[in-house]
């Protein structure tokens, strides 16, 4: 008699149906009845051991998450995840960073086994939920709950996942089911936390002043509505010290001069930004705002969105 595939085995041990079907265009995945998704920025409920969305803000989406049934966090993002947090209401964190590029067969193989020593449903975030999240979570749901690469390609489109990431797409498209030797060489036991290397824990870094800037830019340059404390000048000024940083970094160096350029003119306009908004000048704030905008584009379709 044929043998089965050990991962066809497991999802009909989780009970679940092959080939779940994708939500419409449009159509919204729900929490739990009567659950909050307070704190959890996009969540979805993809399946019934799978949700994903945004990191959890505070500890009243820790509890959310852990009222909804939640055992395992799993974060793809750079940040270092809150595990005092998720352990505060008896759920375990494995981290996982992934990036824009892509996810490498290796992260994805880890972020398979994490559901597959769960013991309930498994939470999947990136920052905020519509990019890196979803297409972890896709590679999951092809591994564990037969889905298609049709249906994983529809489910980052339903998601929000911008089709400028092209590596995450590529991923979806392309994933193959982990053989059995692949799947018994992993550990049992996943890290709660990675440290990012410098260029990564930089990125993390510089992603947190720009948010805090394009909130205050919307705002005619004034404070930010829902965080009054943080300064928009100091803002660019972080930003500016961080590229500076960045430029500095021998990992920087490896990746070539243009690189290097890039990471010193955003640097240089982000030290205009930060002159512009101590002098209360909003028209050259804009102007030297746009600069840093279309610089990281420029880096970012480079070195991050099409590898």
């Amino acid at each position: 008699m044929a043998k089965s595939h050990p991962l066809l085995v497991l999802s009909l041990l989780w009970g679940l149906v092959a080939c779940e079907s994708v939500p419409e265009s449009g159509e919204r995945a729900t929490a739990d009845a009567g659950a909050s998704t307070e704190g959890l920025e996009h969540y979805r409920k993809v399946s019934h051991r799978l949700g994903q969305g945004g990191q959890p803000v505070g500890e009243v989406a820790f509890r959310n998450l852990a009222a909804m049934g939640y055992t395992t966090l799993v974060s793809v993002d750079g940040a270092i995840p809150d595990i005092e947090a998720a352990a505060r209401h008896g759920m375990r964190y494995v981290h996982v960073p992934v990036g824009y590029h892509g996810i490498r067969r290796e992260e994805a193989l880890q972020l398979i086994q994490a559901s597959r020593t769960s013991d309930g449903p498994v939470y999947y975030h990136c920052h905020h939920g519509l990019h890196r999240g979803p297409a972890s979570a896709v590679l999951v749901l092809q591994a564990l709950e037969g889905w298609s690469h049709a249906q994983a390609v529809r489910h980052l489109e339903w998601s929000g996942c911008s089709p400028k990431y092209k590596g995450l797409y590529r991923d979806a498209e392309r994933f193959r089911i982990p053989t059995a030797e692949e799947l018994a060489a992993l550990p049992s036991e996943l890290p709660s936390k990675v440290v990012p290397d410098d260029i990564v824990g930089i990125m993390v870094e510089v992603n947190a002043r720009w948010e805090h800037l394009v909130q205050s830019e919307a705002n005619g340059w004034g404070l930010l509505p829902k965080s009054p404390d943080v300064q928009p000048p100091h803002e660019a000024l972080m930003l500016r010290e961080q590229l500076r940083e960045m430029a500095r970094l021998d990992k920087s160096r490896e990746k070539g001069a243009e690189y290097v350029r890039l990471a010193g003119e955003g640097e240089r306009a982000s030290a205009d930004l930060e002159d512009a908004l101590r002098a209360g000048d909003r028209e050259a704030a804009t102007q030297a705002y746009r600069r840093v905008e279309a610089n990281c584009a420029a880096c970012h379709a480079t070195y991050r969105n099409n590898k």
